[in-house]
């Protein structure tokens, strides 16, 4: 299973990224050089988190995320006038245009339970509290760190038409922006979180130390405990011939 895991993690980040962007995200970019550097895990996928406008496209009365039209992404706080104007100057295309918040992701694959378990008590301490593990057939092990506080906003309807006013679009930036704010707070602590539980503490096993307190008996009595009582002096328990 070693040889499994270190042959995936090295095939994985020797490949290309296939995300739009092509790159990780700048808030996250430590984070994931961390976990890529552990010997014990690796990313997979990730997202620090974004605000989209966005012109969903549908067939057949389902939605298909391929096929949406990316009127403006930010992965940092979106100014809500710069955002307005991306919004009123579409394209006046069909489909119905969404501003959504998209909270952080990331998927990690681990060696061992042990260290997902890790990863996946960090992420919940962190505020992540949606985040879970799986473990395939072959025992891939992979946790998700995730949550729940993404916001998704309709702006017009299904034909394009406009449904709100610039007040309330710049209205659902600002709250958008706040919740970016509190997502990246919430990275930091994860990443913190996550250093501490991998961090080995290397606990030296001190072994008892035989003392004779007489000819006939002996008593094992621990090294440190001598050393803090001052007052045993172990001449004491000796029996002199009078």
């Amino acid at each position: 299973m070693a040889e499994i895991f270190d042959k995936q993690k090295s095939s994985c980040l020797e490949g290309l990224d296939l995300s739009r962007k092509g790159s990780i995200d700048a808030p996250i970019v430590e984070l994931t050089q961390y976990i890529n550097n552990h010997s014990d895990m690796f990313t997979l996928s990730s997202c620090s988190g974004r605000i989209v406008i966005l012109r969903e496209s549908q067939t057949s009365d389902k939605i298909r995320k391929s096929g949406c039209e990316w009127i403006t992404v930010s992965h940092t706080e979106l100014d809500p006038s710069q955002g307005f104007d991306a919004f009123i100057s579409r394209t006046r295309d069909p489909g119905c245009v969404v501003l959504k918040f998209e909270p952080f992701v990331l998927h990690v694959q681990s060696r061992s339970m042990i260290v997902a378990k890790q990863v996946h008590t960090a992420a919940s301490e962190a505020g992540f509290r949606n985040s879970g593990l799986s473990v395939g057939k072959a025992g891939k092990i992979v946790v998700a760190v995730r949550s729940t506080h993404g916001l998704e906003v309709p702006l017009t309807d299904d034909e394009g038409n406009d449904l709100v006013s610039r007040e309330y679009v710049e209205f659902v930036i600002k709250k958008s922006n706040a919740k970016l704010v509190e997502n990246l707070e919430r990275i930091i602590k994860f990443e913190e979180k996550l250093k501490d539980g991998l961090t080995i503490k290397i606990v030296k096993e001190i072994k008892p130390k035989e003392v004779y307190r007489n000819k006939k008996k002996k008593r094992f009595i621990d090294e440190n405990k001598l050393e803090n009582e001052d007052d045993y002096d172990i001449m004491d328990s000796f029996n002199f011939p009078g």
